[in-house]
């Protein structure tokens, strides 16, 4: 069995987020293809759990309401989203067509600093920003190593996607009172 067709069950999480920890760099360069269970309850879970700690910092009753019912849906929906943007933007300019469990995969993995990170924005809003770049990071290498596409077009891809967030999360920061 090639490793591309080896789904990583939710059994196998535990051992797969250690690897990530010790070295994201390396986690992401090697093919990940998780279950969809598995990647939507790491998906899911991670956003949760990370909303819940932000809220608790921030003290927001809110926030915490939000956490649980809002946050994991809004976060499945987006990395769902941003792997079929990926997915059909290589199709349709580069004619190369990626894997899509593999792509999800990895955006879900990519996302992980991102949630960790945003855990601790309720003592500092701007660090979702800095957990923002550190999963585009990731994604970058994760595209360009696992599927050998372009440095060049995947970071340029990427920092307008940065540019986006950045200037969604400001107004955020800018209406939210």
């Amino acid at each position: 069995m090639r490793i591309d067709d080896a789904d990583t069950l939710v059994r196998d999480l535990p051992s797969l987020l250690k690897r990530f920890i010790r070295d994201p760099l390396n986690a992401v360069k090697n093919p990940i293809r998780l279950s969809w269970t598995a990647a939507l309850l790491l998906q899911g879970g991670g956003a949760a759990l990370s909303g819940i700690f932000a809220a608790l910092i921030a003290q927001s009753m809110l926030d915490l309401i939000i956490s649980i019912a809002v946050f994991p849906v809004v976060a499945v929906m987006v990395c769902a989203v941003l792997t079929l943007f990926f997915y059909y933007l290589f199709a349709g300019f580069t004619s190369t067509f990626l894997d899509i469990r593999r792509l999800y995969s990895l955006v879900v993995m990519a996302t992980l600093p991102f949630f960790i990170i945003h855990a601790f924005s309720g003592f500092l809003a701007p660090l979702d920003l800095i957990g923002f770049a550190l999963s585009g990071i990731l994604l970058t290498v994760g595209l360009v190593e696992q599927f050998k596409l372009d440095r060049r077009f995947v970071f340029k891809l990427l920092a307008w996607i940065f540019a986006v967030f950045f200037v969604l999360w400001s107004i955020v920061q800018i209406v939210r009172p």
